[in-house]
């Protein structure tokens, strides 16, 4: 294959010239998500701690636990494995809230969810119906968005857990959160941690958005090429 020059090539330069802002963009949001990643995992390590302090260990754990050595590389292990826990719990919940989003601006899935809704049968639904058929009618309908719906629905319900998770580590107030709902509804907003409820919102979406933000940046490196 011939060795091809710039001359050859004339917009190979002004290519890696575009380019090469939006991929120092796109390491840029690899390393702030690899952050946020770290501040979102703590409620979850925080949950961990608590669920493993739980248990009643042996008279005979408790004495290593407090031998200087021995003891410091039991808590070391103790952290790491609730840290670990934590990690695995916060990546669940994360890939549920992150995969609607994703697949939601995959081309093909998009068509593949369309063209299941297109060729679905569609049953026509009677007065003269009993409920059990307006019921099978409705889901036999309803069948070829199944998917979409539920990764949307749970998508919001481990959304609105893991935003009273992260309440737990960032807390609006000084109290329980009852007293934050009453709060609310009296209006006595002098008493709301305006800091730490912004920053579980950003905690709570930053992720999402920046992988969003990351995928347009790739898209358009790859439309300039």
């Amino acid at each position: 294959m011939p060795f091809r020059t710039t001359a050859d090539n004339p917009r190979g330069t002004s290519t890696n010239k575009t380019t090469l802002p939006l991929k120092i963009l796109q390491i840029s949001i690899t390393l702030v998500i690899g952050s946020f990643i770290f501040a979102n995992i703590k409620p979850y390590e925080v949950i961990a701690t608590k669920f493993l302090s739980s248990f009643d260990y042996p008279v005979i754990a408790g004495i290593l636990f407090n031998t200087p050595i021995i003891g410091g590389i039991i808590e070391f292990i103790s952290n790491f494995f609730a840290f670990t826990l934590g990690t695995a719990l916060w990546a669940i919940f994360q890939i549920l809230e992150i995969l609607p989003l994703l697949l939601f601006g995959h081309g093909r899935f998009l068509n593949n969810q369309i063209g299941k809704h297109g060729n679905a049968a569609k049953y026509a639904v009677s007065p003269n119906d009993s409920w059990e058929t307006k019921a099978a009618k409705f889901l036999g309908n309803s069948l070829s968005t199944e998917v979409m719906r539920f990764l949307v629905l749970l998508a919001i319900g481990v959304y609105v857990i893991d935003f009273l998770l992260i309440l737990t580590v960032y807390p609006p107030i000084q109290g329980n959160f009852g007293d934050f709902l009453y709060i609310l509804q009296t209006a006595q907003w002098d008493k709301i941690d305006f800091v730490n409820l912004s920053t579980s919102l950003i905690v709570l979406f930053a992720v999402e958005f920046l992988v969003k933000l990351q995928g347009v940046v790739q898209q358009i490196i790859k439309d300039i090429n």
